[in-house]
Parts: C-alpha cells; sequence; structure tokens
C-alpha cells in the first residue's frame, strides 16, 4: 500500500512539473509573438510616416507600449522560471526588449 501510495505522489508531481513546464514555453511564445507583432507595427509606422507624410505617432507609440507590457510580462516570468532552459530565453527576450525599446526611441 505504502508503495502504491508513493508512485502516486511520484506520477502527480510529474505531471505538475509537465504542465507548469508546458504553459511556462506557451507563454514565452506568446510573448515572443507580441515582440514580433510590435516591432513589425513600428516599422511599419515609419514606412508609413516616410512614405507619405502621414502622422504615424500613435501607431508608433502603441508599438512602443506593447514592448513595455511584454517587458512587464518577462520581468514577471524571470522570478518563476524553473530551468536554466526558461531563464536564458526569458534574458534573451528581455535583452531584444531592450534593444527594440532603444531603437524606438
Amino acid at each position: 500500500m505504502k508503495k502504491l501510495l508513493i508512485l502516486g505522489l511520484v506520477v502527480a508531481a510529474a505531471v505538475v512539473f509537465w504542465n507548469r513546464s508546458h504553459r511556462s514555453e506557451g507563454t514565452l511564445d506568446d510573448l515572443r509573438q507580441r515582440l514580433d507583432a510590435a516591432e513589425q507595427s513600428f516599422q511599419q509606422a515609419g514606412r508609413a510616416a516616410g512614405a507619405s507624410g502621414l502622422d504615424t505617432t500613435a501607431a508608433a507609440d502603441s508599438a512602443v507600449q506593447e514592448v513595455d507590457q511584454v517587458e512587464q510580462a518577462l520581468r514577471k516570468l524571470e522570478g518563476e522560471a524553473g530551468s536554466a532552459r526558461e531563464k536564458q530565453e526569458i534574458e534573451g527576450l528581455l535583452a531584444r526588449a531592450s534593444d527594440l525599446k532603444r531603437r524606438m526611441g
């Protein structure tokens, strides 16, 4: 009976660990996609302003705000990261967000 209980606890711990690792991977993928979209939006605003002379500051500001939100979410995840691989991915995304903010002015 004890062995069965221990086996049950080990299986439950494995399931919890597996769910947590896959959830954070999905979150990182989502944040990466949001950074990509913000960068594309900012670049499109710059091209539109250059080509037509239209005021695209609202689109550019929106992209900058999105990068700020992603950066905040990454900082929150940074404290919850379990594996070294996750921490490394988060650090890479934070560096990319910082670079985007610098280029966006």
